[in-house]
Formats: C-alpha cells, structure tokens, sequence
C-alpha cells in the first residue's frame, strides 16, 4: 500500500474517527485506525467495538490496499508535520513509513485482516434531522445519563418517534433525575424508532453534526444503529433491555409555574457551589 493526501485533510480525516478508538484494551487492534486505499479516496475507520466511525478523504492511490496503524500516534504525527502532501506506504517488514518534506519515521503496524468488519445496516428508510437540532437534543439530555454499569438500560440516550409521526423525543435518566427534550419534525418520520444508544456514540454525532451544515441521516437495525453526517458514517451498537416507562412519572399537569431569567439564576447557582 502506498497513498499520497493533503496534511490538513489527514488531520481533519482521523480528528473524525479517532475518537472511536479504544484505548484501554485487551485487543490491541482496537487501538488502531485502518487506512486503507481506493481508487476513489482514503479511507479511515476506527471501533472500540461498541462505536465504529469511518471516513473518507481524497487521496492519491499509488497502490491500493490497507493497513492498521496505532491511531492515536498516527494523529499525533500528522498534526504536527508543516503541511503539504504526506506519503504513507507500508513495507514488506510490516512496518509502515510516514514521509512528508525533510520529516520521515517508521512505525510498526498490524495487517488488515486483523481488524474487525464493520456491521452493515440498511438505509431502506432514513430520518433526516437538522444537525443542530440534534446537537442541542444531546446536549440537553446527555448530563443525564447513568454512570452505573450494573443497569445498563439506563447509560444510554433513548430516541423514539413512530411512522408518519412528526414527534421525536430523546430522553435520558440515571433513576434520580430525568432529561426529556423533544422536537417537531418538518416531515413525517419514515420509520420508527424506539432505540437506546450508547451515550459516547451520541456525543460524537452531535460533535460532528456542529461540525457540518447537511442533515444527520439516521436509520437503525436490530442491533445497530446507523448515523451519516457529512463524509463520516458511524455505527453504534445499541443497548439492550428495556427503557423505563419514562411518561408516567413526568406530571401531566402543574399547579405551578415558575419563570426565571436564565443567566442570573444560573449566576445564582454558581455562586452557592
């Protein structure tokens, strides 16, 4: 294998899937990033197993292939070299070479049979989301998530909307506190969804939805689901067990209702922590 890219695209490229990455593992493969060549471009995949990121970059082919490469020294290197164009090629040691203007190193890599495939989820029907829509909805209910992982169904974020339903709701609780935030969709949702998402999967859709101006496309399977923002495609296991019953303990009505000015009651509550 040997490819030739931009600098500042390799580094825009692995800043996406890196992330995704393990870094406590008994599987050292998990650790690294594929790179591998086609005709059409580079591209860049990570997975801890539970989330999996993959991107492409332009890219010129000398010749195509693929190989794993530590992926968080990768992304170490590449930041800093000078810019311009950065070869990398892997030789017949099982080492790969990193070259760009008077810079050159040496690393050690793994084969790509190593590392695992990806699972495959069908677009057959998709819900498009405006990305900052979807950023804000995380934000608003990540915080909320449980830490405890005795009660798995509680530490990932919970999307629901029916077909033809312009209703969708992300909700999040660790049983002590409950985070709901809800949207209307400009159109009819095409599918339904009742999914449980691990949290870290969710903070870096909403990370690359801030990122980028076209919708995050989102379609699930049984056991997956599937999020396209820009170039980047991220999988996520999903979850299992079951969601609490989260509307029945929300009030249906209130005897009260206090309004507050946002920035002098969070400068409030700043001052007595």
């Amino acid at each position: 294998m040997k490819v030739v890219c931009n600098q500042q695209n390799l580094v825009q490229g692995l800043s996406r899937v890196v992330p995704a990455a393990a870094t406590r593992n008994t599987m050292p493969i998990l650790s690294h990033v594929l790179i591998r060549g086609r005709a059409n471009g580079l591209d860049l995949v990570a997975t801890d197993l539970q989330i999996g990121m993959e991107s492409r970059i332009e890219a010129e082919i000398v010749d195509g292939g693929g190989v794993t490469i530590p992926a968080r020294k990768l992304f170490d290197i590449v930041r800093e070299l000078p810019g311009g164009s950065v070869q990398i090629a892997m030789d017949d040691g099982g080492r790969v070479s990193i070259k760009s203007g008077s810079f050159s190193c040496r690393i050690v890599a793994l084969p790509e049979e190593e590392f695992p495939v990806l699972p495959t989820v069908e677009e057959s029907r998709t819900l498009e989301m405006d990305p900052v829509i979807f950023a804000s909805m995380v934000h608003k209910t990540a915080f909320a998530v449980s830490q405890d992982e005795t009660r798995m169904n509680l530490t990932g974020l919970y999307i629901k909307t029916e077909v033809g339903s312009t209703d969708l709701e992300m909700v999040a609780t660790d049983s002590h506190r409950l985070a709901l935030s809800r949207h209307q969709l400009t159109q009819p949702s095409p599918l339904s969804l009742g999914v449980l998402v691990p949290r870290k999967a969710m903070e870096e859709v909403a990370r690359l939805a801030g990122e980028q101006e076209g919708p995050v496309r989102i379609t699930a399977a049984q056991t997956h689901a599937k999020f396209t923002v820009g170039p980047v495609t991220i999988l996520a296991r999903l979850i299992e067990g079951k969601f609490p019953p989260y509307a029945q303990v929300i009030p249906k009505e209130t005897q009260r209702r206090l309004s507050l000015n946002r920035e002098e009651f969070l400068s409030a509550t700043r001052r007595i922590q």
